[in-house]
């Protein structure tokens, strides 16, 4: 019992301080790069793991039934998953073909799981944004391939229905497991959902050390882009958040900083894992790097929000 509740308090500490955890988890993947890279093959299982946690919490039925706005999301949709990827890429395309396929991949994902929790902290409109997270992941199995053939089919040899079926992949099976899981453990796993949200950290921090510790001698020998990159991710992150907040200026505060957060909190695990799965060592680092501004750039959001109208 006792070691339950050592576990219990363990993972709720991880979660309390999951920018701490996720950062450290970089630094590690580093200097233990012979092992932990040996974890690279299972991070699509990894990520699985992630998306079944969240679904195993999301009744997505409930939410559904609460879409009543369905112009409003579809511009939302729209504006996140077609036309800031395009504006992005117009931004880019001067500069190497890493950083243009990194960035387009960026700005093509879908609003992250943690949205909703980042949406709250920073005095948003939940409700909105779990919904954009639900309907943009589903959309995204379409969208992001979409891009890249119609944007980069000229540039870069991808194999666009096999990212299609990993997309599916990822999202479909722990969709389909978690209803499973909910319909013969519903109690059991109403019990755990407080523990979620440390498992879920821990998870993604396995990720990002098995990714880097993956590319760690791409790292080693390209300093000056690991600089590079970080301001260049800082710069896009910027402008998710104001693109985000201002192009459904009509609207309220709460949800005009929901938005926002739709757009620049956005699932970079499965951005770092189709990375990693499809793309050069300059466009993993890339995404693995994305944890620095995606875990600092709501705090400092925040405490600007105040400014804007």
């Amino acid at each position: 019992m006792e070691a339950i509740i050592s576990l219990g308090t363990l993972l709720k500490r991880i979660e309390q301080n999951s920018g701490i955890v996720l950062i450290s988890s970089i630094i590690l993947g580093i200097l233990f790069s012979k092992y932990t890279r040996l974890m690279a093959p299972y991070i699509m299982y990894l990520l699985m793991g992630i998306l079944f946690i969240i679904f195993l919490k999301i009744d997505i039925g409930e939410i559904l039934s609460h879409v009543k706005r369905p112009l409003l999301l579809s511009y939302i949709l729209l504006m996140n998953l077609i036309i800031t990827p395009l504006i992005v890429y117009l931004l880019v395309m001067p500069f190497r073909k890493d950083l243009v396929f990194g960035a387009l991949l960026l700005a093509s994902l879908p609003t992250g799981t943690a949205a909703s929790a980042i949406t709250e902290i920073i005095e948003g409109r939940t409700s909105l944004t779990l919904i954009l997270t639900i309907l943009s992941t589903f959309l995204a199995m379409a969208t992001i391939p979409s891009l890249f053939y119609f944007l980069l089919r000229t540039q870069i040899n991808l194999d666009y229905l096999a990212m299609s079926l990993t997309l599916a992949k990822l999202i479909l099976i722990p969709l389909f497991l978690a209803q499973v899981a909910k319909l013969l453990f519903r109690n059991p796993i109403n019990k755990s959902k407080k523990h979620f949200g440390g498992i879920t950290v821990m998870l993604v921090a396995m990720i990002a050390m098995s990714v880097v510790g993956k590319e760690a001698n791409y790292i080693f020998s390209n300093p000056r882009e690991l600089i590079f990159y970080t301001l260049m991710l800082y710069f896009l992150f910027a402008l998710f958040q104001i693109i985000g907040y201002f192009m459904v200026f009509w609207l309220k505060k709460d949800e005009k900083i929901a938005v926002s957060a739709s757009k620049a909190v956005m699932n970079n695990t499965l951005g770092i894992v189709l990375a990693a799965s499809f793309f050069s060592s300059g466009v993993t680092l890339f995404l693995v790097l994305t944890e620095l501004p995606w875990i600092t750039m709501p705090v400092i959001f925040k405490s600007l929000k105040r400014y804007f109208p």
